[in-house]
């Protein structure tokens, strides 16, 4: 039996222990995130904790299969998950990545990421049977690997990837944390001792070579 509670996905076991006795266990599950006010999405207590992002691809793939526009919450059938086609997930790609869903050799995917893709693939997939995965094809493989031998040409979209300052970037970061006109005292204080954070922390970790444009 499965309960919910909270946000919290609950199953309880009654089992019988060699002196026959029973004996109840609750086995909790909490995820982070989740849809407001629909406690149901979720009732595989096995559910992967990305279980939401995944349902917001599967979402966003159904609109565009059937043009239109879902809740956030919307729970979808066996019959319309059944829908979903090597065909149509393959144009829903192309449209994520290059913004139409039949794209030329000229064109160049500018709107997503391989890895946003690969990502999406790996959602959709969860939702789909065994056999017969739509996602496991390799039209679909062909598309992926087509978009990132554009990236390796510079011609794709830009990485959102969190990277490491630069030198020069963080000379500015620095050169903003102590330009413009304070109002008080205290503001004085938190303007000064972040940048002074900043600088310390720079020491601490980071090569003499780098420390030395930071005075």
């Amino acid at each position: 039996m499965v309960r919910h509670n909270e946000g919290a996905r609950h199953m309880v076991a009654t089992t019988t222990t060699p002196n026959n006795t029973a004996k109840t266990t609750t086995t909790t599950r909490r995820y982070c995130g989740g849809f407001a006010g629909h406690p149901n999405l979720v009732i595989d207590i096995n559910a992967p904790t990305a279980i939401y992002q995944y349902h917001a691809c599967l979402n966003e793939l159904m609109g565009y299969i059937n043009q239109t526009s879902y809740l956030s919450n919307r729970i979808f059938t066996t019959e319309e998950k059944a829908t979903i086609t090597t065909d149509n997930l393959f144009n829903w790609m192309c449209f994520k990545a290059y913004g139409k869903d039949n794209p030329g050799p000229e064109d160049n995917p500018l709107y997503a990421r391989s890895t946003t893709l690969e990502y999406a693939k790996k959602a959709i997939s969860y939702f789909m049977p065994t056999v017969d995965n739509a996602t496991r094809t390799r039209k679909i493989n062909r598309l992926i690997a087509a978009i990132k031998k554009k990236e390796t040409h510079g011609l794709g979209a830009q990485s959102k990837a969190d990277r490491a300052f630069t030198a020069a970037e963080f000379t500015q970061v620095i050169d903003f944390m102590g330009s413009g006109s304070v109002g008080t005292t205290c503001a004085m204080i938190d303007k000064r001792r972040n940048e002074a954070w900043m600088k310390f922390q720079l020491h601490l970790i980071a090569r003499t070579d780098d420390t030395s444009h930071v005075v």
